[in-house]
C-alpha cells in the first residue's frame, strides 16, 4: 500500500490536474490523504467533486500552516511508502513503478527525485531541480543549505517515528524530514526526473537568492539543538526498547 500525503491551501488552479495526474497511478489499495488547511477558496469542491475513495481529506478548523498540515497528513497515513505532494504540480506517469522499483533496488529509508521545472503552464524552464540547486546526499551539505526538494521526497513508514512529531521551530518540513532520514541511512537521490514542479520564473530566479549569513546562522544553530534533542531521544527510546 502506498499514501500520497498532500497539504493544501487555495489550490483550486491546479489541484485537479495534480490529483488525476497521481491517481491514475495509484492502485485500489492505495491512499491519498489530504489535509485542507482552511482553504477559502473552491479547493474543496474540487477535491469532492472527483469523487474517489481512495481521497481522504482532513479539514483544519483554522489554518495552521504547511509545516503542521503535512504532519498531521503524515501521522494518518497507513501505506509502505509515503510520497510527499504539492497541491499544484504534476506527476510523470512512471513515477510510483519508478520510485518502488528504486527502493527495491537500494537499502534506503528515503528517496528524493530530481524534478523538471516548469512555469505556471507546464512551459519547462530547467530540464533540471537538481542541477539548479546542486541537490545530493550527504548530512553536512544538506544542514549548511537544504537541497531535499519536499514535493519529491518518498519514505518508508519505518520513518515516521522518526521524524514525528515536528519539533517546533524546523525551517520546513523537508529540511527536518531529510536530515533526520540521514542520521539512520544514506538518502539516495535519483537524478530521474519524476514531477512537473511548477514555479513561475521569477520564484524559480529567488531559488538562489542568498540570505543573510547572521540568519541562517541563527536558523541553523537552533535546527542542530532540534536534530540534537530527536537524537537523545531516539537513543532513549532505543534503550528503553531492550530492558
Amino acid at each position: 500500500m502506498n499514501s500520497v500525503c498532500m497539504a493544501v491551501y487555495n489550490g483550486e488552479k491546479h489541484v485537479k490536474i495534480q490529483l488525476e495526474s497521481i491517481l491514475e497511478q495509484l492502485s485500489i489499495e492505495d491512499e491519498i490523504v489530504i489535509v485542507n488547511d482552511n482553504s477559502t477558496d473552491s479547493s474543496l469542491n474540487i477535491i469532492n467533486k472527483i469523487n474517489d475513495n481512495r481521497i481522504k481529506v482532513i479539514n483544519n478548523d483554522e489554518n495552521i500552516g504547511v509545516i503542521k498540515s503535512f504532519e498531521k497528513a503524515i501521522n494518518l497515513s497507513k501505506g509502505k511508502y509515503i510520497f510527499l505532494s504539492d497541491q499544484d504540480d504534476k506527476w510523470y506517469p512512471n513515477k510510483v513503478t519508478d520510485v518502488i522499483k528504486t527502493f527495491n533496488e537500494n537499502d534506503c529509508l528515503l528517496l528524493v527525485s530530481d524534478a523538471t521545472v516548469v512555469n505556471d503552464d507546464l512551459e519547462v524552464i530547467h530540464e533540471s531541480f537538481f542541477n539548479l540547486l546542486n541537490s545530493g546526499e550527504g548530512l553536512v551539505k544538506n544542514f549548511i543549505k537544504n537541497t531535499f526538494l519536499g514535493c519529491s521526497i518518498v519514505f518508508k513508514k519505518d520513518l515516521k517515528e522518526k521524524i514525528l512529531p515536528f519539533p517546533d521551530g524546523i525551517p520546513m518540513h523537508d529540511t527536518w524530514i531529510g536530515l533526520v532520514a540521514s542520521l539512520h541511512s544514506k538518502p539516495m537521490f535519483l537524478k530521474k526526473p519524476l514531477i512537473y514542479y511548477r514555479r513561475h520564473a521569477a520564484n524559480v530566479t529567488s531559488l538562489k537568492r542568498e540570505r543573510s549569513v547572521v540568519l541562517v546562522a541563527r536558523d541553523r544553530a537552533k535546527l542542530l539543538l532540534l536534530l540534537s534533542k530527536r537524537v537523545i531521544r531516539d537513543n532513549r527510546f532505543k534503550k528503553t526498547k531492550v530492558n
